[in-house]
């Protein structure tokens, strides 16, 4: 396990040169990026909501690089690091780098639609299939904030995903609520297993405690790279 963790944080360091070359723009606050990556995209976001300027404005941004690092001992994938870049304001580009694989798995996210009050966003885009999975899946999904609908500091996402080795279509869904400027809860379904999260920060550094399938035990690091 040692050295799989130095492969992956290696591989973060030498992907921190790249994502420091571009300007930046901000998009919507709860566009959903990926998912169902855990520790990041739509969940790291949470955290923004509550009024901090925050790591995950990197995923908001024009030229904005955010990287995650998942370690899940009891899942199909127990290391992985993620690193997202914004290359537009609509376009989300990504890889996914299985440590004990040593392969990649491409990720995309397009806003199809932006969130207003009246109504979700909503985003096409292809990222990993579950929290610590090992493969693809395609998504639709509408995201939206829910001040106004549930109370203060809750948002939601839901929509399909087509898995790859799968021929039908499976729902999934999350919530996250922010507890504090610093402190948020998430949960994820990933259209099989449902997934528990407790997110906080210090300074540019997102950290999660996941509670994978309601059964065991990961972290995740995120951080900014811009």
């Amino acid at each position: 396990m040692k050295s799989v963790c130095v492969r992956s944080i290696l591989l973060a360091l030498v992907l921190v040169g790249v994502g420091t070359m571009r300007p930046a723009t901000a998009q919507g606050t709860t566009h959903p990026g990926c998912p169902l990556c855990p520790g990041g995209g739509y969940s790291v976001k949470a955290l923004d909501r509550a009024g901090e300027e925050g790591p995950g404005r990197a995923l908001e941004e024009k030229g904005g690089v955010f990287n995650t690092l998942l370690i899940a001992p009891d899942s199909m994938s127990e290391v992985q690091n993620s690193i997202r870049w914004g290359a537009t304001e609509r376009l989300e580009l990504g890889l996914t780098y299985l440590v004990d694989e040593s392969r990649f798995l491409g990720q995309f996210n397009y806003l199809l639609m932006q969130e207003r009050e009246s109504r979700p966003s909503l985003a096409l885009g292809l990222g990993v299939d579950r929290p610590g999975g090992m493969e693809n899946a395609v998504f639709l999904i509408g995201s939206k904030a829910l001040d106004r609908e549930v109370g203060s500091g809750w948002s939601g996402y839901a929509g399909v995903l087509k898995r790859k080795e799968e021929n039908r279509l499976r729902v999934a869904a999350g919530a996250a609520k922010v507890l504090s400027p610093k402190y948020a809860a998430t949960f994820q379904y990933d259209g099989e297993d449902g997934h528990l999260g407790v997110q906080t920060r210090f300074g540019e550094v997102n950290v999660s405690v996941l509670w994978l399938r309601m059964e065991s035990l990961g972290a995740a690091i995120g951080m900014s790279l811009r």
